[in-house]
């Protein structure tokens, strides 16, 4: 519903522009001139970014939470909505950020964890319905800032090499103190020895990622995962985590967050 009316006001905006409003839509007077009056929309400040993306990351928390076993929507005549008390996200040089959804309810959760991988990668963990803990990652922005600004810039392309992935996730989980010579190491391998591009690229991944579940062990290490994102980027995290005995659960983000969303809104509707 939310998404028809933002379109039929664009239309309606459209056909102001063009004076043809009043022969291609019933519009009131009143909206009309709100339309006309209407400020151009402002970029979103440093607090309204960070307001959205937390709202995202939220929502797909939620929604994560349908598929380990506790359902935010409950049945269609009663719906309930999962609570997520006590959610405290760390950024950096900034005041931990709170979030609440509604009272705490039992679930059927010991310890379970939901990783949502991208440029800033997070790591939640939940226990009895609540998030008890949350760490966030750069491990996406620091395979993009490498492979494009970099001197790694020459031995990359967009190819991939899955055996190279895994034998590098080993690398940077047991070698963390050695990863910015191990990076440099692909550059000399491919002036000296010849490491192909896409081989290239899936070892730098690999040390990344390798490095991101070394300081997230506490989060996989013996939970159930759910891992929220795109396919390919869930395909790298469900290789790696394979490998260290963990079997997640892929769930598409788009719908998770849709979950999320109106699970909340009918825990707000309560209130």
């Amino acid at each position: 519903e939310a998404r028809v009316h933002w379109q039929r006001i664009q239309q309606a905006r459209g056909l102001l522009r063009t004076g043809q409003l009043e022969r291609n839509i019933d519009v009131s007077h009143a909206v009309r001139e709100s339309l006309k009056s209407q400020p151009r929309r402002r970029q979103l400040g440093p607090l309204g970014s960070l307001a959205v993306a937390a709202s995202v990351t939220f929502a797909m928390v939620l929604g994560g939470q349908t598929l380990l076993g506790q359902s935010p929507l409950g049945s269609a005549a009663n719906p309930i909505a999962t609570a997520v008390p006590g959610g405290v996200v760390s950024i950096p040089g900034a005041a931990p950020v709170q979030a609440r959804f509604g009272a705490p309810k039992p679930a059927d959760l010991s310890r379970a964890s939901i990783c949502l991988p991208g440029t800033h990668t997070k790591w939640v963990q939940i226990s009895a319905g609540e998030v008890v803990s949350f760490r966030t990652f750069m491990t996406g922005e620091l395979f993009n800032i490498i492979s494009k600004h970099s001197v790694l810039r020459h031995s990359v392309d967009e190819g991939w090499d899955e055996e190279a992935f895994i034998e590098s996730v080993s690398d940077g989980m047991m070698n963390a103190n050695m990863l910015t010579n191990n990076l440099f190491g692909l550059r000399a391998s491919s002036l000296l020895e010849g490491l192909q591009p896409t081989n290239a690229t899936a070892k730098l991944s690999g040390m990344l990622i390798g490095l991101e579940l070394a300081g997230a062990k506490g989060f996989w290490l013996g939970n159930q995962v759910v891992i929220i994102g795109g396919n390919k980027i869930m395909d790298h995290y469900q290789a790696a985590l394979t490998q260290q005995g963990v079997m997640p659960i892929r769930a598409n983000a788009d719908e998770m967050v849709l979950v999320g969303l109106v699970a909340s809104y009918f825990e707000l509707k309560k209130e």
